[in-house]
C-alpha cells in the first residue's frame, strides 16, 4: 500500500511540470543574435579618449515577452542579453633601451548583462550591469534607464557622453587592443531632436561634493558626415571643450578631432614622505606638493579601411595624436598603426604598434601588442 501511494506521488511530481511545459506554447529557447559585424565602442583613456571598431557577438534570451500570457505591461518579463569579451595577449614596451615584456596580459576583458521591459504608457525600462574581469571585478556599468518618445533618461554609473563625442584616437592609442575609459555615477538625458540632430546632458559625481561634474554634447549627421561637439566641467579639474568630424564611405572610416582644456591637472600631486638614513637617527620629511595645473590642447586623426564584413575580413588603421600643455613632461606626440583580423564573428586577432615621443627634450618609446579577443 505504501509503495503504491509513493508511486502515485512520484508520478504526479513528474507529470504535472511536464504538462505545464507542454501547454506553454510561447516558451522560447535562447536565440543567437549576431549584431552587425562591427560596432563602435566608445571606451576612453584619460586625456586621450577612445574609440575602437570591434566585432560583436551576443546571445539573446527571450523569456515570456510582456503581454503574451495576459500579464499587465508593468509586470512583463524582461528581454535579457548576456555578453562578454575575453582579451588576452602579449605586449612589448621599449623605452630608453629598456625592454619590458608582458605575457598573457589582460587587455580589457569584461562581461555584462542588459535587459529591457515594458514600463507602460509607451515607455521602456532597462538596466545595464557590466564588470571588468580583473582581480576585483571592477564595476564598469551599473545603471537603469527609462526610454520613450522623449528620449532616454539613465541613472547610475555610465560612460561619459563627452568622451564619446570628442574621441578619435583609439582605446589607449592602440586601436582597441586595450581598454580604458571614463565612467562615473550620475544622471543623464539623451534626446533626438528629430532628423539629423541629437543631444546629451549629464550631471555626475566626479569625486567632490554633490553633482560636481557636468557634461553637454550635441551631434549633427549630414549624409555620410557626422559632427560632434562637447563641453565638460568638473570641480577642481577645469573645463574641456572639443569636437570631431568624420564619416564612413566605401569601407573607409575617418575622424579628425580637437580639444582645448583650461585649468586641468597636468602633473599629479606628490604625497608627503619621510626618509631615514641607514645607520643614523636622521629623518628627512618632504612636504606634500600641490598638483601642477595648466592649459592644454589636443588634436589628431584616425583613418581605417575595412575589407570583408565577415570571417576572413579585417580592418587596417593609422592614427596620429598630439598633446601640447604648459608642462613639457606632459606633452605627447605619437603615431599608431594596427590591424584587426576577423577570424569569425566572435574571434578577432588584433595587432598594433605605437611610436611616441614624451616631454622635452623628448623621450622616445615604442609599444607593440598582439591580442586574441573572443566575444560571446
Amino acid at each position: 500500500m505504501n509503495r503504491r501511494i509513493l508511486a502515485i506521488v512520484v508520478s504526479g511530481a513528474v507529470a504535472l511540470p511536464m504538462a505545464a511545459l507542454a501547454q506553454d506554447e510561447e516558451m522560447k529557447v535562447p536565440q543567437h543574435s549576431h549584431p552587425g559585424a562591427y560596432e563602435h565602442e566608445h571606451e576612453m583613456e584619460g586625456e586621450d579618449g577612445a574609440m575602437m571598431m570591434v566585432p560583436a557577438h551576443a546571445h539573446q534570451y527571450d523569456v515570456h515577452p510582456a503581454g503574451e500570457h495576459g500579464h499587465d505591461e508593468l509586470h512583463g518579463h524582461p528581454d535579457l542579453t548576456l555578453y562578454g569579451s575575453l582579451r588576452y595577449g602579449v605586449m612589448m614596451e621599449d623605452a630608453d633601451d629598456d625592454t619590458n615584456w608582458t605575457i598573457g596580459g589582460n587587455h580589457g576583458s569584461r562581461f555584462g548583462i542588459r535587459g529591457t521591459t515594458g514600463a507602460g504608457a509607451g515607455m521602456t525600462a532597462g538596466f545595464h550591469l557590466e564588470r571588468a574581469l580583473n582581480d576585483g571585478l571592477t564595476p564598469r556599468h551599473h545603471n537603469v534607464s527609462l526610454s520613450g518618445e522623449f528620449g532616454t533618461a539613465r541613472f547610475g554609473q555610465q560612460s561619459s557622453p563627452y568622451y564619446g563625442a570628442v574621441t578619435w584616437d583609439g582605446s589607449n592609442q592602440l586601436g582597441g587592443a586595450t581598454d580604458f575609459g571614463l565612467r562615473l555615477p550620475g544622471v543623464s538625458f539623451t534626446s533626438s531632436l528629430g532628423g539629423p540632430f541629437a543631444f546629451s546632458v549629464l550631471a555626475g559625481d566626479g569625486g567632490g561634493d554633490g553633482a560636481d561634474h557636468v557634461e553637454a554634447t550635441g551631434s549633427l549627421s549630414a549624409g555620410p558626415v557626422n559632427l560632434n561637439v562637447g563641453f565638460m566641467q568638473q570641480e577642481d579639474e577645469g573645463e574641456r571643450v572639443g569636437g570631431t568630424v568624420g564619416g564612413t564611405m566605401a569601407g573607409i572610416d575617418w575622424e579628425v578631432g580637437y580639444e582645448t582644456a583650461t585649468d586641468v591637472t597636468c602633473t599629479p600631486a606628490e604625497a608627503a614622505s619621510t626618509t631615514h638614513t641607514a645607520g643614523t637617527a636622521e629623518h628627512v620629511t618632504t612636504a606634500a606638493a600641490d598638483a601642477v595645473i595648466c592649459d592644454e590642447d589636443r588634436y589628431g586623426f584616425h583613418v581605417g579601411y575595412t575589407h570583408g564584413a565577415g570571417p576572413g575580413g579585417g580592418t587596417a588603421f593609422v592614427q596620429y595624436g598630439n598633446r601640447d600643455s604648459g608642462v613639457a613632461a606632459n606633452d605627447l606626440d605619437y603615431w599608431v598603426v594596427g590591424y584587426s583580423y576577423y577570424v569569425s564573428t566572435s574571434v578577432t586577432v588584433q595587432a598594433a604598434h605605437r611610436l611616441q615621443e614624451v616631454g622635452d627634450p623628448g623621450v622616445d618609446d615604442s609599444t607593440s601588442v598582439l591580442v586574441l579577443k573572443v566575444d560571446f
